[in-house]
Protein backbone atom coordinates (compact mmCIF):
# COMPACT_ATOMS: atom_id res chain seq x y z
CA UNK A 1 0.00 0.00 0.00
CA UNK A 2 2.98 2.27 0.37
CA UNK A 3 6.49 2.15 -0.90
CA UNK A 4 9.31 0.94 1.28
CA UNK A 5 10.12 4.27 2.86
CA UNK A 6 13.23 2.98 4.61
CA UNK A 7 15.06 2.66 1.29
CA UNK A 8 14.24 6.19 0.17
CA UNK A 9 16.37 9.29 0.64
CA UNK A 10 15.23 11.22 3.68
CA UNK A 11 14.98 15.01 3.70
CA UNK A 12 15.16 17.35 6.64
CA UNK A 13 12.02 18.48 8.41
CA UNK A 14 10.67 21.87 7.36
CA UNK A 15 11.02 22.82 11.03
CA UNK A 16 14.26 21.72 12.62
CA UNK A 17 12.78 21.96 16.10
CA UNK A 18 10.41 19.11 15.34
CA UNK A 19 13.31 16.66 15.20
CA UNK A 20 14.70 17.99 18.46
CA UNK A 21 11.60 16.70 20.30
CA UNK A 22 11.49 12.98 19.53
CA UNK A 23 8.38 11.03 20.38
CA UNK A 24 8.77 8.88 23.45
CA UNK A 25 6.37 6.27 24.81
CA UNK A 26 4.79 7.22 28.07
CA UNK A 27 5.95 5.22 31.03
CA UNK A 28 3.89 3.71 33.78
CA UNK A 29 2.67 0.22 34.54
CA UNK A 30 -0.98 1.23 34.35
CA UNK A 31 -0.87 2.31 30.74
CA UNK A 32 -3.20 0.13 28.65
CA UNK A 33 -1.27 -2.38 26.58
CA UNK A 34 -2.56 -1.09 23.25
CA UNK A 35 -1.49 2.46 24.07
CA UNK A 36 1.88 1.20 25.23
CA UNK A 37 2.49 -0.63 21.96
CA UNK A 38 1.23 2.38 20.01
CA UNK A 39 3.74 4.64 21.77
CA UNK A 40 6.58 2.15 21.42
CA UNK A 41 6.01 1.89 17.67
CA UNK A 42 5.57 5.61 16.99
CA UNK A 43 7.81 6.74 14.15
CA UNK A 44 10.50 9.32 14.86
CA UNK A 45 13.43 10.54 12.81
CA UNK A 46 15.84 9.14 15.41
CA UNK A 47 14.13 5.76 15.48
CA UNK A 48 14.21 5.46 11.71
CA UNK A 49 17.93 6.17 11.62
CA UNK A 50 18.58 3.16 13.86
CA UNK A 51 16.43 0.76 11.86
CA UNK A 52 17.96 -1.55 9.30
CA UNK A 53 16.93 -1.01 5.69
CA UNK A 54 17.80 -4.60 4.77
CA UNK A 55 14.90 -7.00 4.25
CA UNK A 56 15.63 -10.73 4.36
CA UNK A 57 13.11 -11.92 1.80
CA UNK A 58 13.98 -15.53 2.52
CA UNK A 59 12.00 -15.12 5.76
CA UNK A 60 8.77 -14.13 4.02
CA UNK A 61 5.97 -16.60 4.80
CA UNK A 62 3.53 -17.73 2.16
CA UNK A 63 0.58 -15.39 1.64
CA UNK A 64 -1.74 -18.39 1.25
CA UNK A 65 -3.16 -20.63 3.96
CA UNK A 66 -4.47 -24.03 2.95
CA UNK A 67 -6.14 -26.98 4.68
CA UNK A 68 -4.85 -29.93 2.62
CA UNK A 69 -6.96 -32.64 4.27
CA UNK A 70 -10.48 -31.12 4.09
CA UNK A 71 -13.18 -31.24 1.43
CA UNK A 72 -12.96 -28.36 -1.03
CA UNK A 73 -15.90 -26.72 -2.80
CA UNK A 74 -14.85 -25.13 -6.09
CA UNK A 75 -16.42 -21.72 -6.69
CA UNK A 76 -17.55 -20.47 -10.07
CA UNK A 77 -15.16 -18.48 -12.21
CA UNK A 78 -15.86 -14.75 -12.25
CA UNK A 79 -15.90 -13.32 -15.76
CA UNK A 80 -18.96 -11.11 -16.10
CA UNK A 81 -18.77 -7.65 -14.56
CA UNK A 82 -22.33 -6.44 -14.08
CA UNK A 83 -22.30 -4.74 -10.68
CA UNK A 84 -23.84 -1.27 -10.36
CA UNK A 85 -21.83 1.94 -10.49
CA UNK A 86 -19.23 2.17 -7.71
CA UNK A 87 -20.48 5.47 -6.33
CA UNK A 88 -24.06 4.22 -6.29
CA UNK A 89 -23.00 1.14 -4.32
CA UNK A 90 -21.14 3.25 -1.76
CA UNK A 91 -24.30 5.25 -1.14
CA UNK A 92 -26.22 1.98 -0.66
CA UNK A 93 -24.15 1.31 2.46
CA UNK A 94 -26.38 3.66 4.43
CA UNK A 95 -28.74 1.67 6.68
CA UNK A 96 -31.63 3.69 5.22
CA UNK A 97 -30.69 3.32 1.55
CA UNK A 98 -32.96 1.47 -0.86
CA UNK A 99 -31.55 -1.86 -1.99
CA UNK A 100 -31.80 -3.47 -5.40
CA UNK A 101 -33.56 -6.81 -5.78
CA UNK A 102 -31.34 -9.34 -3.97
CA UNK A 103 -29.39 -11.91 -5.90
CA UNK A 104 -30.32 -15.54 -5.42
CA UNK A 105 -28.64 -17.04 -2.37
CA UNK A 106 -26.57 -19.71 -4.08
CA UNK A 107 -23.08 -20.79 -5.05
CA UNK A 108 -22.79 -18.06 -7.68
CA UNK A 109 -23.49 -15.38 -5.10
CA UNK A 110 -20.96 -16.92 -2.73
CA UNK A 111 -18.42 -16.98 -5.52
CA UNK A 112 -18.90 -13.29 -6.20
CA UNK A 113 -18.78 -12.35 -2.54
CA UNK A 114 -15.50 -14.17 -2.00
CA UNK A 115 -13.76 -13.31 -5.25
CA UNK A 116 -14.56 -9.62 -5.41
CA UNK A 117 -13.77 -9.23 -1.71
CA UNK A 118 -10.41 -11.02 -1.61
CA UNK A 119 -9.70 -12.92 -4.80
CA UNK A 120 -6.52 -12.56 -6.90
CA UNK A 121 -7.01 -9.79 -9.47
CA UNK A 122 -3.62 -9.16 -11.10
CA UNK A 123 0.01 -10.18 -11.24
CA UNK A 124 2.96 -7.83 -11.08
CA UNK A 125 6.39 -8.85 -12.33
CA UNK A 126 9.27 -8.17 -9.95
CA UNK A 127 12.96 -9.02 -10.31
CA UNK A 128 13.11 -12.76 -9.70
CA UNK A 129 9.47 -13.09 -8.66
CA UNK A 130 5.84 -12.50 -9.60
CA UNK A 131 3.63 -10.67 -7.13
CA UNK A 132 -0.04 -11.67 -6.99
CA UNK A 133 -2.36 -8.80 -6.08
CA UNK A 134 -5.85 -9.16 -4.65
CA UNK A 135 -9.11 -7.23 -4.61
CA UNK A 136 -8.26 -5.76 -1.19
CA UNK A 137 -5.09 -3.71 -0.68
CA UNK A 138 -2.48 -4.80 1.83
CA UNK A 139 0.60 -3.24 3.41
CA UNK A 140 3.51 -4.42 1.31
CA UNK A 141 1.19 -6.90 -0.48
CA UNK A 142 1.73 -9.31 2.42
CA UNK A 143 -1.98 -10.13 2.96
CA UNK A 144 -2.17 -11.11 6.65
CA UNK A 145 -5.98 -11.37 6.60
CA UNK A 146 -7.78 -14.71 6.22
CA UNK A 147 -11.46 -15.03 5.31
CA UNK A 148 -13.75 -17.56 7.03
CA UNK A 149 -17.51 -17.81 6.67
CA UNK A 150 -20.41 -19.61 8.30
CA UNK A 151 -23.17 -20.41 5.80
CA UNK A 152 -26.72 -21.63 5.83
CA UNK A 153 -29.36 -22.12 3.19
CA UNK A 154 -27.21 -21.39 0.13
CA UNK A 155 -28.17 -23.49 -2.88
CA UNK A 156 -25.23 -25.58 -4.01
CA UNK A 157 -23.32 -25.34 -0.71
CA UNK A 158 -23.98 -27.34 2.43
CA UNK A 159 -24.39 -25.54 5.72
CA UNK A 160 -21.08 -25.20 7.49
CA UNK A 161 -18.03 -23.19 8.43
CA UNK A 162 -15.60 -22.63 5.57
CA UNK A 163 -12.22 -21.08 4.84
CA UNK A 164 -11.79 -19.19 1.57
CA UNK A 165 -8.68 -20.25 -0.39
CA UNK A 166 -8.03 -17.33 -2.78
CA UNK A 167 -5.36 -19.09 -4.83
CA UNK A 168 -7.77 -21.90 -5.68
CA UNK A 169 -10.92 -19.74 -5.55
CA UNK A 170 -12.49 -22.46 -3.42
CA UNK A 171 -14.15 -22.93 -0.04
CA UNK A 172 -12.56 -25.40 2.36
CA UNK A 173 -15.08 -27.06 4.68
CA UNK A 174 -13.84 -26.88 8.26
CA UNK A 175 -16.99 -27.78 10.14
CA UNK A 176 -20.39 -28.95 8.81
CA UNK A 177 -23.81 -27.80 10.11
CA UNK A 178 -25.43 -24.44 10.78
CA UNK A 179 -23.35 -22.58 13.39
CA UNK A 180 -24.77 -19.09 12.98
CA UNK A 181 -26.69 -19.34 16.27
CA UNK A 182 -23.33 -19.98 17.97
CA UNK A 183 -21.93 -16.80 16.43
CA UNK A 184 -25.07 -14.88 17.44
CA UNK A 185 -24.48 -15.98 21.01
CA UNK A 186 -20.88 -14.73 20.81
CA UNK A 187 -22.21 -11.42 19.45
CA UNK A 188 -24.54 -10.98 22.46
CA UNK A 189 -27.60 -12.01 20.41
CA UNK A 190 -27.21 -9.22 17.89
CA UNK A 191 -30.26 -9.62 15.56
CA UNK A 192 -28.20 -8.97 12.43
CA UNK A 193 -26.08 -12.03 13.23
CA UNK A 194 -28.95 -14.25 14.38
CA UNK A 195 -30.87 -13.58 11.14
CA UNK A 196 -27.89 -13.79 8.78
CA UNK A 197 -27.52 -16.05 5.78
CA UNK A 198 -23.76 -15.85 6.16
CA UNK A 199 -21.34 -14.48 8.71
CA UNK A 200 -17.87 -13.63 7.42
CA UNK A 201 -15.11 -13.82 10.03
CA UNK A 202 -11.91 -11.99 9.11
CA UNK A 203 -8.77 -12.99 10.97
CA UNK A 204 -5.25 -11.65 11.05
CA UNK A 205 -2.15 -13.81 10.89
CA UNK A 206 0.34 -11.43 12.51
CA UNK A 207 3.51 -13.12 11.29
CA UNK A 208 2.76 -12.43 7.61
CA UNK A 209 3.33 -8.71 8.10
CA UNK A 210 5.39 -8.52 11.29
CA UNK A 211 8.40 -10.37 9.83
CA UNK A 212 9.00 -7.30 7.62
CA UNK A 213 7.55 -4.33 9.49
CA UNK A 214 8.14 -5.30 13.12
CA UNK A 215 5.68 -4.62 15.95
CA UNK A 216 4.09 -1.65 14.13
CA UNK A 217 2.65 -4.33 11.84
CA UNK A 218 -0.13 -4.70 14.42
CA UNK A 219 -1.66 -1.50 13.07
CA UNK A 220 -1.20 -2.56 9.45
CA UNK A 221 -2.79 -5.96 10.01
CA UNK A 222 -5.89 -4.38 11.55
CA UNK A 223 -6.18 -1.88 8.71
CA UNK A 224 -5.84 -4.71 6.18
CA UNK A 225 -8.69 -6.56 7.88
CA UNK A 226 -10.75 -3.37 7.69
CA UNK A 227 -10.07 -3.02 3.97
CA UNK A 228 -11.28 -6.58 3.44
CA UNK A 229 -14.41 -5.98 5.55
CA UNK A 230 -15.09 -2.89 3.43
CA UNK A 231 -15.01 -5.00 0.29
CA UNK A 232 -17.38 -7.55 1.81
CA UNK A 233 -20.04 -4.96 2.66
CA UNK A 234 -19.69 -3.22 -0.70
CA UNK A 235 -20.01 -6.43 -2.72
CA UNK A 236 -22.98 -7.44 -0.56
CA UNK A 237 -24.64 -4.08 -1.28
CA UNK A 238 -23.99 -4.52 -5.01
CA UNK A 239 -25.76 -7.89 -4.82
CA UNK A 240 -28.78 -6.38 -3.06
CA UNK A 241 -27.88 -7.78 0.35
CA UNK A 242 -27.69 -5.98 3.67
CA UNK A 243 -24.47 -6.24 5.61
CA UNK A 244 -23.77 -5.38 9.23
CA UNK A 245 -20.24 -4.89 10.50
CA UNK A 246 -19.78 -6.44 13.93
CA UNK A 247 -16.79 -5.09 15.84
CA UNK A 248 -17.75 -6.40 19.28
CA UNK A 249 -18.12 -10.07 20.15
CA UNK A 250 -16.74 -12.60 22.60
CA UNK A 251 -13.53 -13.67 20.93
CA UNK A 252 -12.78 -17.18 22.17
CA UNK A 253 -15.97 -18.87 20.89
CA UNK A 254 -15.52 -17.32 17.45
CA UNK A 255 -11.88 -18.39 17.21
CA UNK A 256 -12.79 -21.85 18.46
CA UNK A 257 -15.46 -22.23 15.80
CA UNK A 258 -13.06 -21.57 12.94
CA UNK A 259 -10.33 -23.68 14.55
CA UNK A 260 -7.93 -20.96 15.73
CA UNK A 261 -6.40 -22.07 18.99
CA UNK A 262 -3.18 -20.03 18.84
CA UNK A 263 -2.79 -16.31 19.49
CA UNK A 264 -0.68 -16.18 16.32
CA UNK A 265 -3.92 -15.84 14.32
CA UNK A 266 -7.23 -14.51 15.61
CA UNK A 267 -10.53 -13.23 14.22
CA UNK A 268 -10.71 -9.44 14.37
CA UNK A 269 -14.05 -8.51 12.82
CA UNK A 270 -17.33 -10.08 11.64
CA UNK A 271 -19.65 -9.13 8.79
CA UNK A 272 -23.21 -10.53 8.89
CA UNK A 273 -25.00 -10.71 5.54
CA UNK A 274 -28.61 -11.44 4.69
CA UNK A 275 -30.89 -10.97 1.71
CA UNK A 276 -33.63 -8.39 2.17
CA UNK A 277 -36.35 -11.03 2.32
CA UNK A 278 -39.55 -11.14 4.33
CA UNK A 279 -38.69 -14.49 5.89
CA UNK A 280 -36.57 -14.50 9.02
CA UNK A 281 -35.38 -17.68 10.71
CA UNK A 282 -36.98 -18.26 14.11
CA UNK A 283 -34.80 -17.65 17.17
CA UNK A 284 -33.13 -20.78 18.42
CA UNK A 285 -30.77 -21.67 21.18
CA UNK A 286 -27.07 -21.99 20.61
CA UNK A 287 -25.97 -25.48 19.52
CA UNK A 288 -23.69 -27.70 21.50
CA UNK A 289 -20.17 -26.43 21.87
CA UNK A 290 -18.07 -27.07 18.77
CA UNK A 291 -15.53 -29.82 19.13
CA UNK A 292 -11.87 -28.80 18.77
CA UNK A 293 -10.64 -28.81 15.20
CA UNK A 294 -7.41 -30.72 14.72
CA UNK A 295 -6.91 -29.83 11.08
CA UNK A 296 -3.58 -29.54 9.36
CA UNK A 297 -2.98 -26.13 7.80
CA UNK A 298 -0.10 -24.94 5.68
CA UNK A 299 2.29 -23.27 6.04
CA UNK A 300 3.21 -23.76 9.68
CA UNK A 301 3.94 -20.63 11.68
CA UNK A 302 7.43 -19.82 12.88
CA UNK A 303 8.56 -17.99 16.04
CA UNK A 304 9.09 -14.26 15.55
CA UNK A 305 10.16 -11.62 18.06
CA UNK A 306 7.97 -8.96 16.46
CA UNK A 307 4.89 -11.17 16.85
CA UNK A 308 5.81 -11.75 20.49
CA UNK A 309 5.81 -7.97 20.96
CA UNK A 310 2.37 -7.69 19.36
CA UNK A 311 0.61 -10.46 21.26
CA UNK A 312 0.13 -8.74 24.67
CA UNK A 313 -1.69 -5.78 23.08
CA UNK A 314 -3.64 -8.02 20.71
CA UNK A 315 -4.69 -10.21 23.62
CA UNK A 316 -5.77 -7.21 25.66
CA UNK A 317 -8.40 -6.36 23.02
CA UNK A 318 -10.26 -9.65 23.53
CA UNK A 319 -13.74 -9.58 25.07
CA UNK A 320 -14.57 -12.47 27.37
CA UNK A 321 -18.28 -12.22 28.14
CA UNK A 322 -21.47 -10.86 26.53
CA UNK A 323 -21.77 -8.15 29.20
CA UNK A 324 -18.48 -6.68 28.00
CA UNK A 325 -19.82 -6.70 24.44
CA UNK A 326 -22.95 -4.82 25.46
CA UNK A 327 -20.99 -2.32 27.53
CA UNK A 328 -18.66 -1.52 24.65
CA UNK A 329 -21.59 -0.96 22.30
CA UNK A 330 -22.84 1.70 24.70
CA UNK A 331 -19.48 3.44 24.96
CA UNK A 332 -19.77 6.92 23.41
CA UNK A 333 -17.51 8.17 20.66
CA UNK A 334 -15.26 10.91 22.03
CA UNK A 335 -14.43 13.58 19.46
CA UNK A 336 -10.95 15.01 19.00
CA UNK A 337 -12.13 18.58 18.43
CA UNK A 338 -15.19 20.76 18.72
CA UNK A 339 -16.34 23.03 15.91
CA UNK A 340 -14.67 26.41 16.37
CA UNK A 341 -15.51 29.85 15.06
CA UNK A 342 -13.31 29.81 11.96
CA UNK A 343 -15.04 30.29 8.67
CA UNK A 344 -16.31 27.13 7.02
CA UNK A 345 -15.60 26.51 3.39
CA UNK A 346 -18.78 25.93 1.41
CA UNK A 347 -20.36 22.73 2.78
CA UNK A 348 -21.17 20.03 0.25
CA UNK A 349 -24.26 17.99 1.01
CA UNK A 350 -24.99 16.92 -2.58
CA UNK A 351 -25.08 13.27 -3.63
CA UNK A 352 -21.76 11.71 -4.59
CA UNK A 353 -20.36 12.99 -7.86
CA UNK A 354 -21.02 10.77 -10.87
CA UNK A 355 -18.23 10.20 -13.41
CA UNK A 356 -18.96 10.95 -17.05
CA UNK A 357 -18.62 7.25 -17.84
CA UNK A 358 -19.98 5.13 -14.94
CA UNK A 359 -17.53 2.59 -13.55
CA UNK A 360 -19.01 -0.57 -12.06
CA UNK A 361 -17.93 -1.76 -8.64
CA UNK A 362 -16.33 -4.89 -10.03
CA UNK A 363 -14.28 -2.77 -12.45
CA UNK A 364 -13.07 -0.72 -9.49
CA UNK A 365 -12.28 -3.82 -7.45
CA UNK A 366 -10.36 -5.38 -10.34
CA UNK A 367 -8.61 -2.18 -11.41
CA UNK A 368 -7.83 -0.48 -8.09
CA UNK A 369 -4.11 -0.08 -7.43
CA UNK A 370 -2.16 1.98 -4.92
CA UNK A 371 -0.69 5.08 -6.57
CA UNK A 372 2.87 5.99 -5.65
CA UNK A 373 3.36 8.66 -8.29
CA UNK A 374 1.27 11.76 -8.89
CA UNK A 375 1.40 14.49 -11.50
CA UNK A 376 1.53 18.00 -10.00
CA UNK A 377 -1.85 18.78 -11.53
CA UNK A 378 -4.89 19.99 -9.56
CA UNK A 379 -7.66 17.64 -8.58
CA UNK A 380 -11.25 18.67 -9.32
CA UNK A 381 -12.84 20.03 -6.15
CA UNK A 382 -15.89 17.80 -6.55
CA UNK A 383 -13.61 14.74 -6.69
CA UNK A 384 -12.16 15.65 -3.28
CA UNK A 385 -15.70 16.16 -2.02
CA UNK A 386 -16.80 12.73 -3.25
CA UNK A 387 -13.80 11.02 -1.64
CA UNK A 388 -14.42 12.76 1.68
CA UNK A 389 -18.07 11.74 1.55
CA UNK A 390 -17.00 8.14 0.94
CA UNK A 391 -14.76 8.36 4.01
CA UNK A 392 -17.71 9.68 6.02
CA UNK A 393 -20.37 7.28 4.71
CA UNK A 394 -22.74 5.71 7.25
CA UNK A 395 -23.06 1.92 7.31
CA UNK A 396 -24.81 -0.67 9.44
CA UNK A 397 -22.74 -1.66 12.47
CA UNK A 398 -23.03 -2.60 16.13
CA UNK A 399 -20.81 0.29 17.23
CA UNK A 400 -21.15 4.03 17.59
CA UNK A 401 -19.69 5.93 14.64
CA UNK A 402 -17.96 9.27 14.69
CA UNK A 403 -14.82 8.66 16.75
CA UNK A 404 -12.62 8.93 13.65
CA UNK A 405 -12.10 12.46 12.40
CA UNK A 406 -10.43 13.75 9.25
CA UNK A 407 -7.70 16.34 9.04
CA UNK A 408 -5.87 17.06 5.81
CA UNK A 409 -3.33 19.09 3.90
CA UNK A 410 -4.74 20.40 0.63
CA UNK A 411 -1.96 21.01 -1.89
CA UNK A 412 -3.58 21.33 -5.29
CA UNK A 413 -7.37 21.05 -5.49
CA UNK A 414 -9.49 23.26 -7.73
CA UNK A 415 -11.57 25.73 -5.74
CA UNK A 416 -9.95 24.90 -2.38
CA UNK A 417 -7.10 27.18 -1.22
CA UNK A 418 -3.87 25.52 -0.13
CA UNK A 419 -3.65 24.83 3.56
CA UNK A 420 -4.38 22.52 6.46
CA UNK A 421 -8.03 21.73 7.13
CA UNK A 422 -10.28 19.86 9.49
CA UNK A 423 -13.42 18.20 8.14
CA UNK A 424 -16.56 19.08 10.08
CA UNK A 425 -18.94 16.14 9.66
CA UNK A 426 -21.95 18.03 11.00
CA UNK A 427 -21.87 20.62 8.22
CA UNK A 428 -19.94 18.53 5.70
CA UNK A 429 -17.50 21.39 5.31
CA UNK A 430 -13.79 22.07 5.67
CA UNK A 431 -12.49 24.33 8.41
CA UNK A 432 -9.24 26.11 7.55
CA UNK A 433 -6.64 25.60 10.27
CA UNK A 434 -3.51 26.92 8.53
CA UNK A 435 -3.19 28.68 5.16
CA UNK A 436 -0.35 28.40 2.68
CA UNK A 437 1.63 25.94 0.59
CA UNK A 438 2.29 23.00 2.91
CA UNK A 439 3.49 20.45 0.36
CA UNK A 440 6.83 20.09 2.17
CA UNK A 441 4.95 19.25 5.34
CA UNK A 442 2.76 16.73 3.51
CA UNK A 443 5.92 14.97 2.37
CA UNK A 444 7.72 15.20 5.68
CA UNK A 445 4.90 13.99 7.90
CA UNK A 446 4.54 10.99 5.55
CA UNK A 447 8.08 9.86 6.40
CA UNK A 448 9.52 12.12 3.72
CA UNK A 449 7.94 10.20 0.86
CA UNK A 450 8.38 12.56 -2.08
CA UNK A 451 5.22 11.54 -3.93
CA UNK A 452 3.10 13.00 -1.13
CA UNK A 453 4.37 16.50 -2.01
CA UNK A 454 2.94 16.01 -5.52
CA UNK A 455 -0.44 14.79 -4.24
CA UNK A 456 -3.62 16.80 -4.47
CA UNK A 457 -4.23 16.22 -0.76
CA UNK A 458 -3.12 14.01 2.10
CA UNK A 459 -5.85 13.00 4.52
CA UNK A 460 -5.26 11.73 8.05
CA UNK A 461 -7.64 9.77 10.29
CA UNK A 462 -7.37 11.10 13.86
CA UNK A 463 -8.96 9.82 17.07
CA UNK A 464 -8.89 10.78 20.74
CA UNK A 465 -7.20 7.46 21.37
CA UNK A 466 -5.97 8.18 24.87
CA UNK A 467 -9.39 9.03 26.29
CA UNK A 468 -11.25 6.42 24.25
CA UNK A 469 -9.08 3.55 25.44
CA UNK A 470 -9.27 4.77 29.03
CA UNK A 471 -13.09 5.00 28.81
CA UNK A 472 -13.92 2.00 26.62
CA UNK A 473 -10.98 -0.37 27.05
CA UNK A 474 -8.35 -1.78 24.70
CA UNK A 475 -10.90 -3.17 22.24
CA UNK A 476 -11.63 0.35 20.97
CA UNK A 477 -8.03 0.58 19.75
CA UNK A 478 -8.57 -2.46 17.56
CA UNK A 479 -11.96 -1.20 16.35
CA UNK A 480 -10.66 2.21 15.31
CA UNK A 481 -7.90 0.74 13.14
CA UNK A 482 -10.37 -1.70 11.58
CA UNK A 483 -12.83 1.11 10.87
CA UNK A 484 -10.13 3.29 9.33
CA UNK A 485 -9.29 0.50 6.89
CA UNK A 486 -12.97 -0.07 6.09
CA UNK A 487 -13.63 3.61 5.38
CA UNK A 488 -10.41 3.94 3.40
CA UNK A 489 -11.51 1.07 1.17
CA UNK A 490 -14.66 2.94 0.16
CA UNK A 491 -12.53 5.99 -0.66
CA UNK A 492 -10.04 3.87 -2.64
CA UNK A 493 -12.81 2.55 -4.88
CA UNK A 494 -14.54 5.91 -5.31
CA UNK A 495 -11.16 7.41 -6.26
CA UNK A 496 -10.67 4.71 -8.89
CA UNK A 497 -14.13 5.33 -10.34
CA UNK A 498 -13.31 9.03 -10.65
CA UNK A 499 -9.87 8.47 -12.19
CA UNK A 500 -8.08 9.73 -9.07
CA UNK A 501 -4.93 8.08 -7.73
CA UNK A 502 -5.06 6.93 -4.11
CA UNK A 503 -2.81 5.09 -1.69
CA UNK A 504 -3.06 4.14 1.97
CA UNK A 505 -0.12 5.04 4.20
CA UNK A 506 0.37 3.42 7.58
CA UNK A 507 3.81 4.86 8.33
CA UNK A 508 4.08 8.52 9.31
CA UNK A 509 5.59 10.65 12.06
CA UNK A 510 2.94 10.08 14.70
CA UNK A 511 3.34 12.87 17.21
CA UNK A 512 4.74 15.37 14.73
CA UNK A 513 1.49 15.02 12.78
CA UNK A 514 -0.56 15.56 15.94
CA UNK A 515 1.49 18.68 16.73
CA UNK A 516 1.28 19.98 13.17
CA UNK A 517 -2.53 20.00 13.29
CA UNK A 518 -2.46 21.38 16.86
CA UNK A 519 -4.53 18.46 18.17
CA UNK A 520 -4.85 17.51 21.86
CA UNK A 521 -2.01 15.35 23.19
CA UNK A 522 -4.40 12.43 23.75
CA UNK A 523 -4.96 12.29 19.98
CA UNK A 524 -3.41 9.65 17.74
CA UNK A 525 -3.15 9.48 13.98
CA UNK A 526 -4.62 6.16 12.89
CA UNK A 527 -4.13 6.06 9.12
CA UNK A 528 -3.36 8.26 6.12
CA UNK A 529 -4.51 8.49 2.49
CA UNK A 530 -2.75 10.36 -0.27
CA UNK A 531 -4.85 11.28 -3.32
CA UNK A 532 -3.83 12.98 -6.52
CA UNK A 533 -3.72 13.04 -10.29
CA UNK A 534 -2.16 9.74 -11.43
CA UNK A 535 1.19 10.10 -13.15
Amino acid sequence: MWQDWLSQRRRKSPVAAAQQNPERPRSGNRQPLTLRLHAETAQTAGRLQTMSTDVDWSRQPSIYKLYPTVARLALTEQIDCDFPDTLEVVQRLSPHAALAAPAAWNLETLSRLCYYAYGPTAQQALPGATLTLRAAPSAGALYPAELYLALRGAAGARNGVYHYAPGEHALELLRPADWIAWLADAAAELPAVAEADAVFAISSLWWRTAWKYGPRAYRYCLQDCGHLAGNVILVAAALGYTATVVYNFVDEPVNRLVGLSSAQEAVQILVAIRADRAYRPPPRGAPDQPAPLALESLPSMQPDAAVDAILPAAGATALREPAAVQALRRCPAALVTETGHRQLQSPDQAPLLRPTVPVSLCQSLLGRRSSHQFKPAPLPGDALSAIIQALDVAYATDSAQGALELVMIVIRVEGVPEGAYRYDAASRGLILERAGNLSEWAMHLSLDQAFCAAAGAVIFFAADLGNLVQQCGDRIYRNLHLEAGLRAEAAYLVAHALGVGCTGIGAFYDLETVRFFNLPETTAIIYELAIGTPA
